[in-house]
């Protein structure tokens, strides 16, 4: 299952982001500054999650969309 984590670069989203790989999952996220998710093998969508456009290219292909935005 492909999953958009929204807030992939906190705390919280960091961990979904490790479980949901450690499951199999594979993994879509937006980030402003793509380079604080460079440890992880996902896709990154560089951007911000307030912009139209940017969410809908991140959520292409996804089934779940797990939001961790404060």
């Amino acid at each position: 299952m492909k999953i958009l984590v929204m807030g992939a670069t906190g705390r919280t989203g960091k961990h979904i982001i490790q479980e949901a790989l450690n499951s199999g999952h594979r993994i879509s996220a937006i980030a402003r500054d793509p380079n604080q998710l460079k440890d992880f093998e996902i896709d990154i969508t560089a951007g911000t999650p307030y912009d139209y456009e940017t969410v809908k290219k991140a959520m292409t292909g996804c089934e779940v969309v797990i939001n961790t935005l404060n």
